[in-house]
């Protein structure tokens, strides 16, 4: 049944997308590089209360990106979506009794959320150098994610960054690829096109706007399932999908990476993961 009331809610997302004639509007709030998460996380705050996570005293605060298929889905689909399912049966598995799930649009700052302590936990970030540097990062609880090319199959193939010359590029604005692995492969400004939400950028690629679309991977996933003979998914960046904690919180970093190792070790988190990905690629 969750199987079901998964495949709905990606048709209706990624299939709407390439044959709707609108959508709704979504405002998202402006991403400011040169706020205060630039800055080593903030050691000020108190370390969470392991003790009180586990006896249900205090809820531990997810911060999580909504509307990021297939992790996040918006509160009224019939699957919160996979970062979510994985999460809830981390929390079980460390013990942690109540959280609390505060959703954010595409481009918010989750790190100023973390550091300034109005989340414990950011849900959906990657394994990257600067992440690193800024806060504590669990073991990897999806290995199969990054940056990826997505384009329909009569305009390929894009393989590499050099494929995508000349070509119109879309790009989530102010996200990863935008801000730093499309100038770091040195592909041409005026040629990239950005976009503040998901459906957006999926509306761009359809209506011919872009060629190509530089999107995670599992997202490019779920829409080449969908139009399996149209369109095409290429991994280009392999980053493994990891929780954020602040600095101080080593006890929570530990908690969660136990709790992570052994739903790996049984099986779980593949099982979560081909509800919602058919046959991942290895």
């Amino acid at each position: 049944m969750r199987k079901k009331g998964f495949l709905i809610a990606t048709v209706l997302f990624m299939v709407g997308c390439f044959t709707s004639a609108g959508a709704e509007e979504v405002v998202v709030a402006p991403y400011k590089p040169d706020s205060p998460s630039a800055s080593l996380s903030n050691t000020d705050l108190a370390p969470i209360d392991i003790e009180k996570l586990k006896s249900g005293q205090a809820a531990l605060n997810v911060g999580h990106y909504n509307q990021l298929p297939p992790f996040y889905y918006a509160d009224d689909n019939v699957q919160p979506g996979f970062g979510h399912d994985i999460f809830m049966e981390v929390a079980k598995k460390a013990g942690i009794q109540h959280i609390n799930w505060i959703g954010f649009d595409y481009g918010a700052d989750l790190n100023a959320q973390l550091e300034q302590g109005k989340i414990d936990l950011i849900a959906n970030s990657w394994d990257l150098p600067g992440a690193r540097e800024q806060f504590l990062l669990t073991t990897p609880y999806y290995t199969k994610g990054g940056l990826s090319f997505l384009y329909f199959k009569k305009n390929g193939p894009f393989l590499t960054a050099d494929d995508l010359k000349d070509h119109p590029v879309g790009v989530f604005r102010h996200g990863y690829a935008d801000r730093y692995w499309l100038p770091a492969h040195n592909v041409a400004k005026g040629s990239i096109k950005t976009y503040p939400t998901i459906r957006d950028l999926m509306f761009a690629l359809r209506d011919g706007e872009v060629d190509v679309a530089v999107v995670y991977y599992p997202l490019a996933q779920l829409a080449q399932q969908q139009l399996v003979d149209k369109l095409e998914a290429t991994l280009v960046q392999p980053i493994n999908d990891v929780y954020a904690v602040r600095k101080q919180d080593a006890a929570l970093q530990t908690l969660l990476n136990q709790a992570i190792h052994n739903l790996a070790t049984e099986g779980t988190l593949n099982k979560i993961q081909a509800q919602y990905i058919n046959s991942p690629p290895p």
